[in-house]
């Protein structure tokens, strides 16, 4: 009997030549056993999850993280994956009721960039939308196999007759009904607001998907869309004449480009310098619109000249400032990242040529009158490595703060636990902030 199981063993895993015992490699190589293993495990049915399981025990649920179908799972995976299989066979031993729910995410924003990349360099011109809406469900079907076959190959233990998709009809459903709800209920509002912009993507994406890039001083970086490197790091210092008067602010600016977006230019009320121009009125240089001059304790006073320029439309600071002194917000750029209507004869060249114009337009005009170097960092798309744009576009807000303070109100009576426990201070922290 014991013969028996270990040549059942043997033959299970170690590789044959001609019915004899190979020999042992010096290296372990998991392609020469995974396949054989999985094939046996899928082979014993009554070893799946849903037999597995007791049916009058306490419902122990999990869902497994569904990963992204932009390509193979990796390393991270595997950990999740060797943890939650883990609790899953504890809570079988211990009598539980057990569902692992296996899924997979169809990841809109990187999905679509990695196809698009893939077929921009075999298709000439713009992409046939019928086309590539039928190699993103082609590209997801490919990946959910192959990780499928990886997380079987892991003998994760997940409940495969519940297999899910986020793209499901539904899953979508569910989504759009949750949304709905939420938007009734005033949980969820639309309204104007800034976003980060890639004009690679033509999307907006999230804070976590931008990262920051230090530079000092003038530095170059490659742009998509742009054969020649980009000079960063310089300050530009425009003249805004006085209306009325020949007397001039001087205001630097890293992006003249966006001087079309003026509405304003601010001065800290601190700042005697500039005391007696507040409330008066300045001619912009680039289209010679007449814009205010305002006060506000947020303009820095070690900056550039002390003066800025607001442009609400395009930076979070401006927005701000904007808001609060009711200031209109103009925009500069269509989603592709030329210049729009409302910059003149520039309407239609790419933000950066444009830069290059606005610089000459300035000089021949007499109002540049300087160019520095400054210490800074640029937000730079983590997918396409292009310079993020703030841009003001309708979008979705989510009223948190209630959520938050029941969250705090459910940890501190003790109803919620956090683990570990020198963790807590930290995650209040956070929900308070």
């Amino acid at each position: 009997m014991l013969r028996r199981r270990f040549t059942s063993i043997r033959n299970y895993t170690t590789p044959h030549v001609n019915g004899r015992l190979a020999q042992i490699p010096k290296a372990y190589n998991p392609l020469d056993f995974e396949s054989n293993v999985t094939k046996k495990w899928a082979g014993r049915k009554r070893l799946t999850l849903s037999n597995l399981t007791s049916k009058d025990g306490d419902t122990f649920r999990m869902v497994f993280p569904p990963p992204n179908v932009t390509g193979k799972l990796h390393l991270g995976h595997a950990l999740t994956v060797a943890i939650q299989d883990t609790i899953v066979r504890l809570k079988l031993m211990r009598g539980h009721h057990v569902e692992w729910l296996a899924g997979f995410d169809h990841a809109g924003i990187a999905t679509h960039s990695v196809v698009t990349n893939k077929l921009k360099s075999t298709q000439k011109g713009n992409i046939d939308p019928s086309i590539l809406l039928k190699e993103l469900e082609n590209h997801a079907l490919r990946n959910r196999e192959k990780m499928k076959y990886q997380l079987e190959a892991l003998g994760a233990l997940l409940d495969w007759n519940r297999e899910y998709y986020t793209l499901d009809e539904n899953h979508s459903y569910v989504v759009k009904e949750a949304f709905m709800h939420l938007f009734h209920t005033g949980i969820i509002r639309r309204g104007d607001g800034l976003v980060n912009w890639c004009f690679a993507l033509k999307s907006s994406i999230a804070d976590i998907e931008v990262n920051e890039v230090d530079f000092k001083g003038r530095t170059s970086f490659p742009v998509p869309g742009y054969d020649n490197l980009i000079d960063f790091g310089l300050l530009y210092h425009c003249a805004y004449r006085l209306q009325n008067s020949d007397a001039k602010l001087i205001v630097a600016t890293s992006r003249p480009e966006t001087m079309f977006g003026d509405v304003a230019i601010a001065v800290n009320p601190t700042n005697e310098k500039y005391q007696e121009f507040i409330g008066k009125s300045v001619l912009n240089p680039v289209n010679m619109k007449i814009i205010p001059v305002i006060a506000d304790a947020r303009v820095k006073n070690n900056f550039g000249t002390g003066i800025v320029k607001i442009s609400p439309a395009h930076d979070k600071l401006d927005f701000a400032i904007g808001v609060d002194h009711k200031l209109p917000a103009i925009k500069v750029f269509e989603s592709d990242g030329k210049l729009n209507v409302n910059c003149g004869e520039l309407q239609g060249m790419p933000r950066y040529f444009a830069r290059d114009r606005v610089i000459k337009l300035l000089k021949d005009s007499g109002t540049l009158v300087d160019i520095t170097e400054y210490t800074g960092s640029l937000g730079v798309c983590s997918r396409t490595q292009d310079m993020i744009e703030p841009m003001i576009l309708q979008h979705w807000f989510f009223q948190t703060k209630e959520f938050s303070n029941k969250i705090v109100s459910c940890i501190k009576s003790g109803e919620f636990i956090v683990r570990p426990d020198n963790m807590q201070d930290v995650f209040l922290h956070q929900m308070s902030s």
